[in-house]
């Protein structure tokens, strides 16, 4: 049964990495959580910065969890840079984002790009780093898919997007544009999902972008404390990153 405080809500948009996965395994058998949303029909979203796979590779990921999901169903940074670099160039760190940009038809290339996008690659090189510190010098505009520097990968700590954007940053003095939550490209691709905001909750385990993105966009928001953010955290929230819910992770949300 859905916790009589979320029985009101029609859509849930749920991050991925710490509040539903640590990657390699599930945050305490949490499919429950979704069969009991689907059997009283509720609406499920995944929206996460992680690129490290295309939505359908997402959606298979989830499904080998237990959890039933569609490749419609997840938004990630790689959605908002196919509409964003539409008849550009790009130069492009990343494993699933390379995957989606081709897809859609985006030239990618070392030579002269429009722009650098540093995602998450378990293959980074220096070469790879290089390479773009020097693009970057030389005028192209830099975007990254992430502020976070850590990703969960079990129960290891291991570098994040943000990580590695920030030795681009580093080297080039030169802040990247986020295109991630809490971004307005993404905020603008979650608008088009069409969902009703009174009736919507956003849950996450960061402050700073599940809640403060949910909360700009007007749905009702969650802390999970099975990721990032502790209780330390939560008592120095203010304003558009105070979360209306905190739990200890989303099997609070049914009884």
């Amino acid at each position: 049964m859905i916790d009589r405080k979320f029985s009101e809500f029609d859509n849930f948009i749920f991050d991925l990495d710490g509040t539903v996965w640590y990657w390699t395994k599930l945050i305490e058998k949490v499919s429950s959580v979704f069969s009991e949303l689907r059997r009283h029909g509720k609406r499920v979203h995944f929206v996460t910065n992680n690129t490290l796979l295309t939505r359908e590779g997402f959606a298979k990921k989830l499904q080998g969890f237990g959890i039933s999901a569609r490749p419609e169903q997840v938004t990630t940074p790689s959605e908002v840079a196919v509409g964003l670099f539409k008849r550009k160039k790009i130069f492009c760190i990343g494993e699933g984002m390379i995957t989606e940009l081709r897809n859609n038809k985006i030239v990618l290339t070392d030579h002269k790009p429009d722009a650098v996008v540093m995602a998450e690659d378990r293959s980074i090189t220096y070469d790879k780093l290089a390479k773009a510190c020097i693009l970057v010098e030389d005028g192209a505009r830099f975007y990254k898919t992430a502020e976070g520097r850590i990703f969960f990968y079990g129960n290891k700590r291991i570098p994040g997007g943000g990580a590695l954007a920030a030795v681009i940053e580093s080297c080039t003095y030169k802040k990247a544009e986020l295109i991630g939550k809490p971004s307005d490209h993404m905020m603008h691709v979650v608008r088009g999902l069409g969902l009703d905001a009174d009736k919507t909750v956003s849950i996450g385990d960061e402050l700073n972008t599940d809640v403060l993105m949910g909360n700009r966009l007007g749905f009702a928001t969650a802390l999970t404390l099975s990721g990032r953010d502790k209780k330390k955290d939560y008592d120095l929230a203010k304003g558009d990153t105070e979360p209306d819910f905190v739990l200890k992770s989303i099997m609070d949300l049914i009884k």
